[in-house]
């Protein structure tokens, strides 16, 4: 679930010092597919291709949460210490560990991104969202 559904829910906006994360838009996953596909019908290695498919920012999810409250105009909530949060087993988990990855092989197949960082994607996927209501 992404941040717009979580925001549209309320969601807490926990904060846990050093975490961060690395996501990606689903434009920029099609714009890698498309550009796989052609790579691998030229390529000759028979090594099976690893590509971390992720923006150019990680970023703590209390960070990528406001933003989604402020472009929706809803009341961003005070960001709660992960110490102190009420969450369940499983929201918990989400926080055991960082998961910030390299995308330079990424980037290299794609050139560019169209949303390089969560600041340009999460607008887009909002005025997706509205356009399509």
């Amino acid at each position: 679930r992404g941040p717009l559904a979580k925001a549209r829910e309320g969601n807490q906006r926990i904060v846990k010092e050093g975490h961060k994360f690395s996501r990606i838009h689903l434009e920029d996953v099609v714009q890698f597919c498309e550009c796989i596909l052609d790579q691998l019908s030229k390529r000759t290695e028979a090594e099976p291709l690893v590509v971390n498919c992720c923006d150019s920012l990680p970023a703590p999810q209390h960070e990528v949460s406001k933003l989604a409250y402020e472009i929706m105009g809803l009341p961003v909530p005070p960001a709660i210490p992960f110490e102190t949060a009420e969450l369940s087993a499983m929201q918990r988990s989400f926080y055991d560990e960082s998961r910030v990855m390299d995308n330079s092989l990424f980037l290299s197949i794609v050139g560019s991104l169209r949303y390089p960082t969560y600041r340009e994607g999460l607008p887009a996927s909002w005025a997706a969202e509205r356009a399509a209501a």
